[in-house]
């Protein structure tokens, strides 16, 4: 859910309150009105909301492609999570065709910035040559870095890193 995206964000950067509390009162017309004009104004952290709420259908129809062009938006401007995002729409073609290459790329500026989600993806990708040369120790590179931020108490579905680092190094 997006409210939870939000938690973690620095007061700096942090989405105005009027914003924050339309999504967690599912007032998804307000949070829409508010991200627009703040996407408008070059926030990333907008541009980001607005590609979460089209990929998941928040207030407005599902559409893959509008929340591509928003990730987009937000990961050229250095957002973490939107290349991420915007690496596993390019590797399931999802709202733009789908392109290893611009899957691993944008996986990689993320997975750089220390996107647990992002390193683990590229490690899958150097795992079966997805976009990247195969290669098994850049795979097990990526895949225990996303393992050392996983918290198996708060996070159990995460676990996914771990198994893979020997998965990676027996293959």
């Amino acid at each position: 859910m997006l409210c939870k995206y939000f938690k973690g964000v620095t007061k700096l950067n942090q989405p105005p309150m009027n914003a924050q509390q339309a999504l967690s009162a599912s007032d998804y017309a307000t949070a829409l009105r508010e991200y627009r004009l703040l996407a408008e104004q070059g926030h990333a952290f907008a541009k980001l909301a607005l590609g979460i709420m089209y990929d998941q259908g928040q207030g407005v129809s599902k559409d893959a492609t509008e929340a591509a062009k928003w990730y987009r938006l937000a990961a050229e401007q250095g957002d973490a999570d939107a290349q991420s995002r915007l690496g596993m729409m390019y590797r399931k073609g999802q709202g733009v065709s789908q392109d290893a290459t611009e899957a691993a790329k944008w996986c990689r500026l993320a997975a750089e910035q220390g996107n647990a989600d992002a390193q683990y993806h590229l490690g899958m990708m150097y795992r079966k040559g997805q976009g990247v040369p195969q290669d098994k120790s850049e795979a097990v590179k990526w895949y225990q870095l996303a393992a050392e931020q996983v918290n198996p108490t708060t996070q159990p579905s995460a676990q996914a890193p771990v198994r893979y680092v020997s998965l990676a190094a027996r293959t």
